[in-house]
């Protein structure tokens, strides 16, 4: 796993809720965020089999297990290897808000609504509008927070 100190060592802080060796996951606080989505490790299991023919979900897969499935502390380490500059503790809540019209195509929220997250991942990839890298974590974020909420405020009728 990548070590995040050679990048950006002022955000690499060993994550508090981590009880095993390895990757430090960033923080951006100091102070712990009751909000934060959180991937159980069975969910984790079920994803990784869904999405066995996408390496870069492993890899992130991977970052949210090393991050005790705090899918926001996950993405930004992922967010940092793909070459962004997370600066916010809800940086993953506005990456995603960024590629809301995307993911609430027909297609991908369709898929995401049934439960078909490689076809969703298939869909979201093709438009190349997010880093491959960063699907994944995004994907999760809208599905724990629920589809229909986050593509709501693309249905509103004027």
């Amino acid at each position: 796993m990548l070590s995040l100190a050679r990048f950006a060592p002022w955000l690499t802080i060993p994550c508090p809720r981590r009880r095993t060796g390895g990757p430090a996951c960033p923080m951006l606080t100091q102070s712990y965020n009751p909000t934060m989505t959180i991937i159980s490790s069975q969910e984790i299991a079920q994803y990784r089999s869904a999405l066995a023919e996408y390496p870069e979900a492993l890899v992130a897969l991977d970052a949210i297990e090393d991050c005790e499935g705090h899918l926001e502390d996950a993405a930004i380490s992922l967010g940092i290897q793909a070459g962004q500059q997370p600066d916010r503790i809800d940086w993953l809540d506005g990456l995603a808000k960024r590629y809301r019209v995307t993911i609430c195509q027909e297609e991908v929220k369709a898929d995401l609504l049934n439960g078909r997250l490689a076809q969703a991942m298939g869909h979201f990839i093709e438009t190349a509008v997010c880093p491959v890298l960063l699907a994944t974590p995004v994907l999760l974020y809208v599905v724990k927070t629920g589809v229909p909420d986050f593509c709501a405020p693309l249905d509103l009728k004027l």
